[in-house]
């Protein structure tokens, strides 16, 4: 168990020294940047350009932003590290590309004057305030993603629905090819590798990586690069960060491998210790049941030791309540004091609860409001905000 433990530190700490390395690289080229440490890399020089549908040089509507997203996808550079358990890095803010943020076609000059009225910022044209639900994603997968899509596009037929789902459709297919192309980038790398345990992880990384392109993810390691690419993806579109209920959506993988063996403790810590350190999405842990008692699970506690591990930004949360896991509120302020990092953050649920449900809504759906951005909460995959 020591040798498993000290050989996935040896890995986590060459993640974590290449995560500072390309951190400085995007200060010196950028210069300082007043946002989170995102897990994207500088792209190369001369990378990807937009393609303009408007005579401004920006791009609008479903169709500029999917001809982009789709083209930009298909021609990303692969990113793949030895010795990461999961591939992939997101390089390009999209939606920060645009010249322009909003079709001058459709002014809003009768707003303006009370915008410098009151002073007012306005959010016209900016990122979106919409989490993903996770859990419909690994429940379906993306080959699963793409049946539901053309299952209600034979419904629903007028012209601007059906190209919603040709849409959908089209931004589905080039994230499969995204990760076809990683394949491909992991599997050249196999027979140039020496380290026979890091070849050992590339293998396995490609096997995860073939089982995920269309299936849903069966195992922890599946469904935590599952959520990787979508995120990257999301990322990538409008610099959307929502993440979700994470011990609860890992919780059912991690019993399943545990009790089949396929997992220990340490191989578990080093998934979840390259899960967090390819981006700092927001993440809640913990939070009430509905049955007077906590979410919190043993995953929960991994998820912080191995935050812990790699001792990077991150944006866990932690779910403050009545009847909360006092040792998960202990661990975290642990992890807080000892590492000043800024994490976990610690979110009160009483007024999260009762305010949301002064608008008629009931306790169980008001219980699903997460933490899931800076301070920012959500229904994923419901509430718009």
């Amino acid at each position: 168990m020591k040798e498993n433990s000290f050989r996935y530190k040896t890995r986590t700490d060459a993640l974590r020294g290449r995560k500072l390395l390309q951190t400085k690289e995007k200060i010196a080229i950028e210069g300082l940047l007043d946002e989170d440490d995102y897990g994207r890399i500088v792209p190369p020089k001369d990378g990807w350009k937009i393609i303009s549908n408007h005579p401004d040089g920006s791009f609008y509507g479903y169709q500029g932003w999917t001809d982009n997203f789709c083209d930009l996808i298909d021609n990303h550079p692969v990113y793949v590290d030895a010795n990461d358990a999961f591939a992939g890095r997101w390089m390009y803010f999209m939606s920060k590309m645009r010249p322009n943020k909003w079709n001058p076609d459709y002014p809003y000059d009768h707003l303006i004057e009370n915008q410098k009225k009151y002073d007012i910022i306005s959010g016209i044209g900016d990122d979106a305030h919409f989490a993903p639900d996770y859990k419909l994603g690994i429940e379906l997968g993306w080959g699963g993603i793409l049946s539901k899509i053309e299952k209600y596009k034979k419904i629903n037929t007028h012209k601007e629905q059906q190209q919603f789902y040709e849409i959908h459709r089209r931004a589905v297919k080039s994230v499969q090819n995204w990760i076809k192309r990683h394949i491909e980038e992991i599997e050249s790398m196999i027979d140039k590798e020496d380290n026979e345990e890091l070849k050992t992880n590339l293998i396995e990384m490609a096997e995860v990586n073939r089982n995920i392109v269309s299936k849903a993810p069966q195992t922890l390691r599946e469904a935590c690069q599952w959520i990787i690419w979508f995120h990257l993806a999301s990322r990538t579109y409008n610099r959307d960060g929502a993440g979700g209920q994470i011990d609860e959506l890992l919780r059912p993988f991690y019993e399943k491998d545990l009790k089949e063996g396929r997992i220990d403790k340490d191989l578990t810590v080093y998934y979840l210790a390259c899960f967090l350190i390819n981006d700092p999405i927001y993440w809640q842990l913990g939070g009430p049941d509905g049955k007077g008692g906590d979410v919190a699970s043993d995953i929960s506690f991994l998820i912080l030791e191995a935050g812990d591990k790699i001792n990077t930004p991150l944006n866990i949360t932690i779910r403050v309540h009545d009847n909360m896991n006092e040792r998960l509120f202990k661990t975290g302020l642990k992890y807080l004091l000892k590492n000043k990092n800024a994490w976990p953050r610690f979110s009160g649920d009483k007024g999260l609860i009762k305010g949301f449900m002064k608008h008629g809504y009931s306790e169980e759906l008001a219980r699903e409001r997460i933490a899931l951005g800076c301070n920012w909460m959500s229904i994923p995959g419901k509430e718009y905000t």
